[in-house]
């Protein structure tokens, strides 16, 4: 679901670059406030960059050329200006549905060039990254699937992957009716908490992580295990078939989680780096994005 949403207001998306899956305060500013809803519009910056698609009547969203959209999914971007500059802040999907996630990003300079009041930001990737269904005519689209480019081509990367985390706050919920998970890095320089739930006639988990103790430069931080259990039932009678809590039964622990750091890149506002982590590694530039992709969900232009 997440991909799928992600995947469809193009001009929005290609004007900000990609956020993805990130000197500034340690905590968030007090204006910016993780709960799916518009800043004061006595903070918002006059954009062509500032859309509200959150209704069924999409007024001004379009996809390319054409004023009507065919994806009719909640969608909502500004910039906002706060004491310490400028951000985007785009909130996806309904958050009284099964997903939504809500970003700020921190803007970089002025003009991109290509729209005059619609700033770079801290993340990499093509202007027009919708894809040839955004603009059919231009020569340097890029799918919002393909691979990140770690290598900072503007006119050539999606950008997935590449945000700079230290200039990043956002929070993710994904609800069902087994599944509860939720996302949030309400800090600029630390790291973000998980939660998740799952809960059916087959199997309770109760899952939360939380590794805001650490910032981005430290890897010597392990995570918080808040919770981390797990109950296996007998769909047949409701009674416990099996039973696991790691704090009281693990007989060896090794917690890794939150042992990482960022890499500053070299692209706007130290986007597009890496990351080293205490054990193995994970290169996000080499992500097939489409798989995680229905392409039945996504209109047709």
């Amino acid at each position: 679901m997440g991909r799928q949403i992600i995947r469809r207001k193009h001009l929005a998306l290609g004007i900000t670059g990609a956020m993805f899956v990130v000197g500034i305060s340690s905590t968030a500013q007090a204006d910016l406030t993780l709960n799916f809803q518009p800043v004061d519009p006595a903070n918002r910056v006059s954009s062509i960059a500032n859309l509200d698609c959150r209704t069924p009547n999409l007024g001004g969203c379009r996809r390319g050329g054409s004023l009507s959209d065919p994806d009719k999914s909640p969608f909502f971007q500004e910039v906002v200006q706060e004491p310490d500059g400028q951000y985007y802040h785009v909130i996806v999907g309904d958050p009284t549905s099964d997903f939504a996630v809500e970003y700020y990003i921190k803007t970089v300079g002025g003009s991109n060039g290509w729209f005059s009041s619609a700033p770079y930001n801290a993340s990499g990737g093509a202007m027009f990254n919708g894809g040839q269904d955004t603009f059919p005519n231009s020569t340097i689209t890029a799918s919002p699937l393909s691979k990140g480019d770690p290598g900072g081509n503007f006119f050539s990367g999606s950008g997935n992957g590449s945000g700079n985390p230290k200039r990043v706050l956002f929070r993710q919920n994904i609800v069902d009716s087994e599944l509860q998970q939720e996302v949030t890095k309400a800090s600029f320089l630390n790291k973000p908490k998980i939660t998740q739930a799952v809960v059916n006639s087959e199997l309770n988990s109760e899952f939360e992580f939380d590794m805001s103790n650490s910032s981005y430069d430290d890897m010597n931080t392990t995570g918080i295990m808040a919770a981390n259990r797990t109950v296996v039932i007998d769909s047949n009678t409701g009674a416990p078939m099996f039973e696991f809590d790691a704090a009281t039964d693990s007989q060896v622990s090794n917690v890794t989680g939150g042992e990482y750091i960022y890499n500053t890149g070299t692209f706007f506002d130290g986007s597009f780096g890496n990351y080293t982590y205490s054990e193995g590694g994970f290169d996000v530039y080499q992500v097939d994005w489409s798989l995680y992709s229905n392409p039945s969900n996504i209109p047709s232009p």
